[in-house]
C-alpha cells in the first residue's frame, strides 16, 4: 500500500498488524488445555484403557493390610505397647465407616491463600491402574502437536502413563491423512520430582475430526497395582509444533530469526508449567504471531456479562477480569468454595470445617455436604433437639421441652410449669419434682390462692420432708403459713379475695419490725419515732420544731422569762416573745430596748430617728455586700438601672469570651476601661445632684461604691484573663496562676470587708468627706472621659469583633477548663494521699523512716561506699530488687536456652545422619526384598511346571495301551530334567537365600512363608525322584526282552 500499512488478518490492526482490536485476544500456546476433572474416568479393568491390566495386591499382603497410601513394600512390626483403651469420640461421625473412594474423582481446590500450581477448578485423583479419556474436537489448524501431561504426585514414588490416540474417522487433510491414530501409542514415565511430562513424539491433529486421548496411570517398576495409591492429574495440553507454521518454516532468514528468538527467550518452555510464567516482550510478539496463523486472526474475548467486570480481556491470554470468587477465562463459573453465580459474582461457601465433608458446596444453592448430625446450609449447627456443635448431643429437658439453646444446651420453652437448664425444677409458685422418672409433676402453691389469681400472695413453696405440709414463701408484706396476714409495717385485708397488704404511710418514722407500729387494718400510725406525731407521723411533737419528713425535729427551748409559751413555730423554731424581748428563743432584749436581759427598758426617743438613718445605711451596706459577693461569684445579685445593667451584661459577656479564648486581651480591657469611664461620666450629674440635695445623697451612695468596686473587679478580671492565656501551655503554670488569682480575690475580699467595717464604724461627717473626695475624683474622670469618645467607639467595634471571634471558641474552652479543674482536683487528691515512706517501701522494699546506714534495703537518696545508688538487697521485696532478680533469672535462662539450642543443633545433625543411614539401609533392604520375591516367583513358577509335568506323567503311565516306545521317550525326557542333585545342594541354595536377605530387619514373616514353600518344593522333589525311579524301571523292562 502507499501508506506502508500491511494487510491485517481479522481483528488485528496497526501498520504492522501487531495490535489486537479491543474485545479480542491472542491465544497462548497452551490455549488448548483439557482439564482432567472434566475428562471421563475409567476403572483399571475398562477395555478402552491401553496397556495390560495389572493384578491387584492380595488382601492378605502385609503392605495391603498396613494401609500404606503409596503402596510401598511394608513389613509388620511387633507391638511393643499394650493396646490403648478406646477413647470417646467428639462427634458421632468418626464412628461411621467412610465409603470406598472411586477410581477417579475430581479434587477441587480454592486458590485463596496458597500458590496456584494448577489450571481450572483443580485435579482429577486417579487410582493406581485407572485412567482418563480426553475428547479433542476443537483443533484449529492441521499440524503436529506436542502432547503435554501436567500432574502432581501424592507420594515420593514414580508413576508411568500409557497413552493412546484414537479417532472415529480417518484423517482427511493432506497434512495428517497418511497417519493412522490407532498406531500411535506412548509409554512415558512420570517422575515424582517433576510436575509435567512432554510425550516423546508429536501427533498430527486436524480440524473437524474428533479424537480421544486415553491415558492409563500406574505406578512404575511394580507388577501389581495398589488400591490405596493415587496420583493427581491436572490437564492435557496440545502445544503446536511451531517450526511447521508459515513464517517459522524453512530456511528463510526471518523464519530462522523467529525460531532463534523462541529458543533464546525460552518462549515454548514457559507454557509447560501451570500457570505459565511471565513472558518476555519478544515472546509476547511471537506468540501473537503464532496465534494469528493458527486461528487466522485474533479470537473474541466473549467475557460473560454476569461474571466479568468488562467485555475487554487480556491481550495475550484472553483472561477476562472476573468479579469476586469467579473463575474461568470467560469468568463464567464460580470458583471452588463459592456459589450463586450472578451479577454480583459468587459468594463464599463458608462451610463449617467441623460439620462439613469439605469446603466445597453446591454451585447453585450453596448447600455444603454435611456430616451426620450437622444441618444448615453451612453445616454449622446441630439438628433440632440437639446442641453443642460440633459435638452434637441430644437436649436433656426431662420431657418438658423439645428444643434447647444450640450453644449452651439450656432448654427452651419449658412446659408444665417447669424451669431450669434442663426443665428440672418447678417455676416459682409451683412445687414438686418434674425430673423425668420421678413420677411427679409441678402443682400450684396454695398461698392462700393459686398462682395467677388475685388471692395469691406467695413467691414459691415447698413440701416439708417430714410432715409433707406445704410451706409457703410469702411475697414482701405478707406472712403466715398461707400468706394470709400482713407483715409488720403493712396493713390490709389479705384473707379476702382481691385483698392486699400495703405499706403503712408513716413517712419512715416507725419501726417496720414492730407489730404494733401501725394498725394492720386501717394503717394508722401508732408508735411514731424521732419526736414525730400525727396519724402519718408527718408532724413534730409539741415542744419540737423542724421537718418530720427528714427526721429533724428538735426541741424549741424557749426562754420562760421572755416567751409567752413553750411552743415555738413548728417550721422555723421561732418562739413567741413578750413585748421588749427578741431572739429565736426570746432570750435577749428587742432592738430599741436597753439594759441587760431580762430587765429590758425602752431607749431614748431620738433613737428612732437615728435608727432609721442607720437602717438605710445598713440596707445600703447589705446591698453592697451582696453586690461584692455577686462580683466574686461572677453574677449580679441586686438590681441596677437599665444602662448599668446593659453595661454589666455586655462586660460580663466580654469577660466570659475573653476568659474562654486564647488571644491576648489587655488592649481590649483598656478600651473597656475607657467605656467604663464614660459610664462614670454619665453618673457625675447624679453625684452633683447629691451635693445640691443632701437628702437624696444617701440613695446614690451604693451606686458610687458599686462603680468603684466594679472598676476594681474589671482590673482583677484583666489580670485573670492574662493568666488564662497560658493555660494550655503548662498545667503547673496554670495551677500557680489559679493560686495567685485566689490570693488576689482573698485580698480583695479582705479589703472590701475592711472598707465595710470602716463605713459601718464611721460617722456621718466622715462619710460626707469621703463622698466629696469621690465627687472630685469623678469630675477629674469626667474630663478624662470627654477625650475618649472616639476611642470608645473603637472599643465598641473591637468589642463586637472580639465577641464574634471569641464566641466561636467559648464552648471548647469551657469544657477544657472544666476538665482541667477536675484533673487538678484529682491530682491534688492523689498528691495528698502519696507517702514517701510507702513509695520507698514499694520500690526498695523497706520504709524510708531510717537512715541509709541502718536501712538494709536502702532508699531513694541512699548511696553505697563507691557512690552507687543503694536500693534493694538480699531479702528485700521491693519492685526494684524483685525486677533486678527477675532480670538476672531471665539472663540465666537465656544463657541456658542458648546452650540447649547448641545441643539441639548437634542432636539434629546426628539425627539427620541417622536418617540418611536409615534411608540407605531401607533402599538396600527393598532391593534385597525385591530379589527375594523374584526368586520366590521363579520357584513358584518352576514348582507349578513340575506339578503339571508329574501330573501328565502319571496320567500317561496310567493310560492303557501305551506302547513301549512312547514310555521310553517319556522316561528319557524325565531323566533329562535338571533337578538339584541332592538335599545338600538344596540346603546350599537355602543358605544363599538367607544370606541375600540377611540385611533385612524383621523378615520373620518372609522367612516363614519361604520355609513353607521350601517344604513344598522338597516334597515335589521327592515325588520327582520317585517318578525318575519308576521311569528307570520301565526302561529296564522295555530293554530286557
Amino acid at each position: 500500500m502507499e501508506d506502508g500499512a500491511c494487510p491485517c488478518r481479522p481483528h488485528l490492526m496497526g501498520r504492522q498488524c501487531d495490535q489486537v482490536q479491543p474485545g479480542f485476544f491472542c491465544a497462548p500456546l497452551d490455549h488448548y488445555t483439557y482439564e482432567a476433572e472434566q475428562a471421563t474416568g475409567h476403572g483399571p479393568s475398562h477395555p478402552q484403557l491401553p496397556g495390560a491390566v495389572r493384578a491387584e495386591v492380595p488382601l492378605d499382603c502385609p503392605q495391603h493390610r498396613s494401609g500404606d497410601p503409596v503402596g510401598r513394600k511394608a513389613r509388620t512390626r511387633p507391638q511393643r505397647s499394650p493396646p490403648r483403651a478406646p477413647q470417646p469420640r467428639a462427634a458421632p461421625r468418626h464412628s461411621i465407616q467412610q465409603p470406598p473412594k472411586p477410581d477417579v474423582e475430581p479434587v477441587l481446590r480454592d486458590g485463596d491463600g496458597r500458590m496456584v500450581t494448577w489450571t481450572g477448578p483443580g485435579f482429577a485423583r486417579v487410582r493406581d491402574g485407572a485412567g482418563l479419556t480426553f475428547r479433542v474436537d476443537n483443533v484449529p489448524y492441521p499440524m503436529e502437536y506436542e502432547l503435554l501431561l501436567r500432574y502432581e504426585p501424592e507420594s515420593a514414588e514414580d508413576w508411568e502413563a500409557v497413552v493412546s490416540v484414537s479417532s472415529q474417522a480417518l484423517p482427511t487433510s493432506p497434512r495428517c491423512g497418511n497417519l493412522l491414530p490407532s498406531e500411535q501409542m506412548y509409554h512415558e514415565g512420570l517422575p515424582h520430582s517433576q510436575r509435567y511430562v512432554l510425550l516423546s513424539r508429536p501427533f498430527c491433529f486436524e480440524p473437524s475430526t474428533p479424537y480421544e486421548i486415553t491415558v492409563r496411570l500406574q505406578r512404575a517398576s511394580v507388577t501389581q497395582r495398589h488400591p490405596s495409591a493415587f496420583i493427581l492429574i491436572d490437564s492435557l495440553v496440545l502445544l503446536p509444533r511451531v517450526p511447521e507454521l508459515p513464517g517459522f518454516h524453512g530456511a528463510a532468514a526471518e523464519a530462522v530469526q523467529r525460531l532463534e528468538e523462541l529458543e533464546h527467550y525460552r518462549c515454548l518452555e514457559a507454557f509447560h508449567m501451570a500457570p505459565p510464567h511471565a513472558l518476555a516482550e519478544a515472546c509476547t510478539r511471537l506468540v501473537c504471531s503464532i496465534s494469528a496463523v493458527l486461528h487466522d486472526g485474533a479470537l473474541p474475548c466473549q467475557c460473560d456479562p454476569q461474571g466479568s467486570r468488562s467485555s475487554v480481556c487480556q491481550v495475550l491470554s484472553g483472561q477476562c477480569e472476573c468479579k469476586p470468587h469467579v473463575l474461568g477465562r470467560r469468568c463464567d463459573r464460580c470458583a471452588p468454595g463459592s456459589y450463586g453465580f450472578g451479577p454480583l459474582g459468587c459468594s463464599p461457601c463458608a462451610c463449617s470445617p467441623e460439620g462439613s465433608v469439605s469446603q466445597l458446596c453446591d454451585a447453585g444453592s450453596g448447600q455444603c455436604r454435611c456430616l451426620p448430625g450437622a444441618v444448615g446450609r453451612q453445616c454449622d449447627h446441630c439438628q433440632p433437639g440437639h446442641w453443642g456443635f460440633p459435638s452434637c448431643r441430644p437436649c436433656q429437658c426431662n420431657g418438658h421441652a423439645e428444643e434447647c439453646d444450640p450453644r449452651t444446651g439450656s432448654c427452651l420453652h419449658c412446659r408444665d410449669h417447669t424451669t431450669g437448664r434442663h426443665c428440672e425444677r418447678c417455676q416459682d409458685g409451683y412445687y414438686g419434682d418434674p425430673v423425668l422418672g420421678s413420677g411427679q409433676q409441678c402443682r400450684p402453691c396454695p398461698c392462700p390462692g393459686y398462682p395467677g389469681t388475685r388471692h395469691y400472695h406467695g413467691s414459691s413453696c415447698h413440701a416439708d420432708e417430714e410432715t409433707h405440709h406445704i410451706v409457703c414463701l410469702c411475697a414482701p408484706g405478707y406472712t403466715g403459713p398461707r400468706c394470709d396476714r400482713c407483715s409488720p409495717g403493712y396493713f390490709g385485708t389479705p384473707e379476702m379475695e382481691g385483698g392486699m397488704c400495703r405499706p403503712c404511710q408513716c413517712n419512715n418514722n416507725i419501726d417496720t419490725s414492730d407489730p404494733g407500729a401501725c394498725d394492720p387494718r386501717t394503717g394508722h400510725c401508732r408508735r411514731c419515732l424521732y419526736h414525730t406525731a400525727g396519724p402519718r407521723c408527718a408532724q413534730c411533737q409539741p415542744g419540737y420544731f423542724g421537718n418530720a419528713l427528714q427526721r429533724s425535729c428538735r426541741p424549741c427551748e424557749c426562754e420562760p422569762l421572755g416567751a409567752e409559751s413553750p411552743q415555738c413555730d413548728r417550721a422555723s423554731g421561732q418562739c413567741q416573745c413578750r413585748p421588749g424581748f427578741g431572739g429565736l428563743r426570746c432570750d435577749r432584749c428587742q432592738r430599741g430596748y436597753q439594759a441587760a436581759f431580762p430587765r429590758c427598758s425602752p431607749c431614748h426617743p431620738c433613737f428612732g430617728r437615728w435608727d432609721a438613718a442607720l437602717g438605710s445605711l445598713q440596707d445600703g451596706l447589705q446591698l453592697l455586700r451582696a453586690r461584692v459577693q455577686a462580683l466574686l461569684e461572677g453574677g449580679s445579685a441586686i438590681p441596677l438601672n437599665p444602662r448599668l445593667r446593659a453595661l454589666e451584661e455586655a462586660l460580663g459577656h466580654a469577660e466570659r469570651l475573653l476568659g474562654e479564648g486564647g488571644s491576648p486581651s489587655s488592649p481590649l480591657l483598656q478600651e473597656l476601661a475607657g467605656q467604663l469611664d464614660g459610664t462614670r461620666q454619665v453618673h457625675v450629674v447624679g453625684w452633683e445632684e447629691g451635693f445640691r440635695h443632701p437628702e437624696g445623697f444617701e440613695s446614690s451612695l451604693p451606686h458610687r461604691t458599686e462603680l468603684d468596686n466594679f472598676w476594681k473587679r474589671l482590673q482583677e478580671l484583666e489580670q485573670h484573663v492574662d493568666q488564662l492565656e497560658q493555660a494550655d501551655v503548662l498545667h503547673r503554670g496554670q495551677l500557680a496562676r489559679l493560686s495567685h488569682e485566689l490570693g488576689g480575690l482573698n485580698q480583695t475580699t479582705s479589703h472590701l470587708q475592711a472598707v465595710l467595717g470602716t463605713v459601718t464604724a464611721a460617722g456621718f461627717q466622715e462619710s460626707y468627706r469621703s463622698i466629696v473626695a469621690a465627687a472630685r475624683d469623678s469630675r477629674h474622670a469626667e474630663m478624662v472621659a470627654n477625650g475618649t469618645a472616639g476611642e470608645l467607639g473603637t472599643a465598641r467595634a473591637t468589642q463586637r469583633a472580639a465577641e464574634r471571634a471569641l464566641r466561636q471558641r467559648g464552648d471548647a474552652f469551657r469544657r477544657s477548663m472544666a476538665a482541667q479543674r477536675k484533673s487538678l482536683r484529682e491530682a491534688q487528691k492523689r498528691l495528698s494521699g502519696l507517702s514517701v515512706a510507702k513509695i520507698n517501701e514499694k520500690i526498695c522494699g523497706a520504709p524510708g523512716d531510717q537512715s541509709c546506714a541502718e536501712s538494709p534495703c536502702g532508699g531513694a537518696l541512699c548511696r553505697d561506699s563507691v557512690g552507687t545508688r543503694h536500693c534493694g538487697g538480699v531479702g528485700c521485696t521491693g519492685a526494684l530488687p524483685v525486677s533486678a532478680q527477675a532480670l538476672s533469672s531471665a539472663r540465666n535462662a537465656s544463657q541456658q536456652l542458648e546452650v540447649a539450642l547448641g545441643q539441639l543443633s548437634t542432636i539434629t545433625q546426628k539425627m539427620q545422619e541417622v536418617q540418611d543411614l536409615a534411608r540407605g539401609a531401607r533402599s538396600r533392604a527393598e532391593e534385597a526384598l525385591e530379589r527375594s520375591q523374584a526368586a520366590r516367583r521363579s520357584t513358584e513358577k518352576a514348582t507349578a511346571q513340575l506339578r503339571d509335568f508329574i501330573r501328565r506323567i502319571k496320567a500317561f503311565l496310567a493310560e492303557e495301551g501305551a506302547d513301549p516306545g512312547s514310555i521310553e521317550l517319556v522316561a528319557r525326557q524325565v531323566l533329562n530334567i535338571s533337578l538339584p542333585s541332592s538335599p545338600a545342594h538344596i540346603q546350599e541354595l537355602l543358605r544363599e537365600m538367607q544370606e541375600s536377605i540377611s540385611q533385612l530387619d524383621g523378615v520373620d514373616a518372609v522367612l516363614n512363608s519361604t520355609a513353607q514353600r521350601l517344604a513344598a518344593a522338597q516334597g515335589l522333589l521327592a515325588e520327582g525322584q520317585d517318578a525318575r525311579r519308576v521311569a528307570t524301571c520301565w526302561i529296564g523292562r522295555v530293554a530286557g526282552p
